[in-house]
C-alpha cells in the first residue's frame, strides 16, 4: 500500500480515512516478501484477506480468489476520489457509476448491501 512523497496517496483520500487495517496488510506483505520477494502483490493480499475475513465465520472458504494481480506504482487520492461514489449519491447516480465501469444492478446491490439501497422507517405500533 503505497505512501507518496509527491501527492496524497489513495489510502489517504477522504473516503478511505475510515478504513482500518492497512498496517495488517503491510505486515503480511513484509512477511511474504521475506519468503518470496516480488511474487505476491498487496492487491492479492487485500483480495485474499477480504475473502478470508468473511469466510472465517463459516469455517470454510466461500469463494475462489483469482490471484496474479500486480501492484500499481503510483498512488493518488485523485484516482480514488474519481472512482469512489460520494456517500450522498442517489441510487440513479450509483447505478450510472457502476454502469460506466461495466457493472450492473446486481453488482451494485451485492457490493453495497441491500440495506443501503432501500429506506425503511421503524414506527412504534
Amino acid at each position: 500500500l503505497l505512501d507518496s512523497a509527491s501527492n496524497t496517496a489513495e489510502k489517504n483520500a477522504a473516503p478511505n480515512l475510515s478504513l482500518a487495517g492497512f498496517e495488517v496488510i503491510e505486515e503480511v506483505k513484509a512477511a511474504v516478501e521475506r519468503e518470496c520477494a516480488g511474487v505476491v502483490s498487496c492487491a492479492d493480499i487485500v483480495a485474499l484477506a477480504a475473502r478470508d475475513s468473511v469466510s472465517y465465520q463459516y469455517r470454510r472458504s466461500l469463494w475462489e480468489v483469482e490471484t496474479g494481480r500486480r501492484d500499481g506504482t503510483v498512488s493518488s487520492d485523485q484516482e480514488a476520489l474519481a472512482d469512489i461514489p460520494a456517500p450522498t449519491s442517489t441510487f440513479p447516480i450509483l447505478l450510472a457509476n457502476f454502469s460506466a465501469k461495466g457493472l450492473g444492478l446486481q453488482d451494485l446491490v451485492v457490493l453495497s448491501g441491500t440495506y443501503t439501497i432501500s429506506c425503511i422507517a421503524c414506527i412504534d405500533h
